[in-house]
């Protein structure tokens, strides 16, 4: 129960982290028949996964029913993947979207079931691993349009607020290289004034932030990305990564973004 919970206050917190990137893509491709299965929507997971993301606001189609302009350009779409990791007993597996050179843009959280019945299996696994995608306001913008107001306001020379796009390519290929996206120059005053202390109690999937009084204020998920945790909380949803040695909670209220360094305590 505690997990499902945990689960369902995901608002892509990771969204954080991905939203940039996700919208660059016009669709979500959908395989009539995945890998891991030996026939067409085995056990209704092409139409649960095509519902799903659809209920996000993505423009959803079939491998076998992508638009004309999908077609001249695959690059349009990212392709879901399921990524099987069961056990004996147990169902696991994460959702990919994958660009068309097969490169991964946004991996899930894992799902996993105990269902002996396969199609209650399955579906209790698709739905607890697409709680990442949940609460990303994706918005398709072509690539042309982002490039060209890019180097509009380079040229104007406007400050830039952190954000995450690309971050999670970066991140998975060399931590160490410098990051692409500049920081607002005032970020680091700000954030070391509303400094926050915890100490980190290690939970399934992650740790719990409690303070001195010992109440738990924050719960910090795993992520596929190390130093990268998803937030859930009744009134917060975000992101705690780690940067240049210090922790940063990263949130969103009411469209607007705010960032605040932790000092926590493992």
């Amino acid at each position: 129960m505690r997990r499902n919970l945990v689960l369902a206050f995901l608002v892509f917190s990771y969204a954080l982290a991905t939203n940039a990137q996700l919208n660059d893509y016009k669709y979500i491709i959908v395989p009539k028949r995945f890998d891991v299965f030996r026939t067409a929507n085995e056990y209704q997971t092409s139409v649960l996964i095509k519902h799903l993301f659809a209920n996000e606001g993505f423009t959803v189609v079939y491998d076998d029913a992508i638009p004309e302009d999908g077609i001249r350009d695959r690059c349009l779409g990212l392709t879901v993947g399921i990524n099987d990791e069961s056990a004996l007993f147990v169902t696991r597996f994460t959702l990919s979207l994958n660009d068309c050179e097969g490169n991964t843009v946004f991996n899930s959280v894992q799902g996993k079931s105990k269902e002996k019945e396969y199609k209650k299996a399955y579906r209790e696994t698709i739905t607890e691993a697409f709680e990442s995608y949940k609460g990303l306001n994706y918005a398709y913008q072509p690539k042309e349009a982002n490039e060209t107001k890019e180097k509009e306001e380079t040229k104007e020379e406007k400050p830039l607020t952190i954000s995450f796009k690309n971050d999670v390519k970066s991140l998975q290929v060399d931590n160490n290289k410098p990051e692409k996206t500049p920081i607002k120059t005032d970020l680091r005053p700000n954030t070391e004034n509303l400094t926050e202390t915890f100490k980190a109690q290690p939970i399934e999937n992650g740790f719990q932030l409690v303070d001195e009084s010992s109440t738990v204020k924050l719960r910090m998920v795993k992520t596929t990305i190390d130093n990268v945790y998803l937030v859930n909380d009744s009134e917060i949803n975000g992101m705690i990564y780690l940067k240049d040695g210090k922790w940063y909670l990263e949130s969103t209220t009411s469209g607007n973004k705010q960032v605040k360094e932790l000092d926590i305590k493992f």
